[in-house]
């Protein structure tokens, strides 16, 4: 198996949009204490479970394993066809940034040791409804008071789906390979389609803000098992199991409020967030 790390740091283009981190002085903490996550689909629950995060919780271990040299912890957090569901969270960001990014995986490997291979049975149904993944109650290390944001561009790579070669699902309305130039698997949903008001397909609701935010990546479209993937060089193929998804990937940025020259900022677009690029080879 091979892990392809993280082409950018999910850093916002600060610079570029005429502001220094030294301006904006809200300041996030990492993911902390507990939180509530469901995962649905077509309204049928699939997986649902209570996540301790952080230094002594289930998921201890926030950074990826090029930042701190081991691997981000992961939880079960289900089960489907006798293999586990579990979930992976990364956190980004200091105190003296502006801004906390986090990337949330929900995969079906074999087993819980076993990560990096897929288990015999799809995380999602190829023949069945939309997705939604629901966050209740996450809180921070420094108990800030947050909102969840995700910024309208294509360039904030919201979600993505995997197959079980470990290729990008070419999903209604994400990017393509290498859209803008970066050398990179573009093929994810930005945060544009999430907030276009288009209810049908990719909607994101803020269902509580505060010390205490709670947030749902909804109406997310399930490859289905006539998709065809990427094979991460530009390529179209057909995936080895049609419609079998090993991994869905997540992102969500918080910022402190009140912080308006943060959400000016945010507001704006000068923003680019790359989620991490992990392809398993067959």
């Amino acid at each position: 198996m091979m892990l392809r790390k993280l082409t950018a740091l999910g850093m916002f283009a600060l610079c570029a949009a005429g502001f220094s981190v030294s301006r904006a002085h809200a300041q996030v903490g990492d993911p902390f204490g507990t939180f509530d996550i469901e995962v649905r689909q077509g309204g049928i629950l699939i997986a649902q479970d209570t996540v301790s995060i952080g230094p002594g919780g289930d998921l201890p271990d926030l950074d990826p394993i090029f930042i701190d040299g081991t691997r981000e912890s992961h939880t079960q957090i289900g089960q489907v066809g006798g293999s586990p569901i579990i979930l992976k969270v990364v956190s980004e960001g200091s105190d003296s940034e502006a801004f906390r990014l986090t990337h949330w995986y929900i995969d079906v490997p074999l087993t819980v040791d076993l990560i990096d291979l897929p288990g015999p049975t799809s995380l999602f149904d190829p023949n069945g409804g939309k997705i939604e993944v629901t966050i209740t109650g996450l809180e921070f290390s420094n108990g800030a008071a947050v909102m969840p944001v995700l910024v309208p561009t294509p360039t904030f790579s919201t979600s993505f789906m995997r197959d079980i070669s470990g290729n990008f699902y070419e999903s209604t309305g994400a990017n393509t390979f290498n859209q803008y130039g970066h050398g990179l698997y573009d093929v994810q949903v930005g945060g544009d389609k999430y907030l276009d008001g288009d209810l049908s397909a990719y909607t994101f609701d803020v269902l509580s803000s505060g010390t205490s935010a709670s947030w749902r990546w909804g109406n997310i479209l399930n490859p289905g098992a006539g998709t065809q993937v990427n094979d991460g060089l530009g390529a179209t193929i057909a995936p080895l199991s049609p419609g079998y998804v090993f991994e869905l990937g997540t992102a969500v940025a918080f910022v402190a409020v009140p912080e308006p020259t943060t959400m000016g900022l945010l507001l704006s677009g000068g923003a680019v967030m790359l989620l991490r690029r992990r392809r398993r080879t067959a």
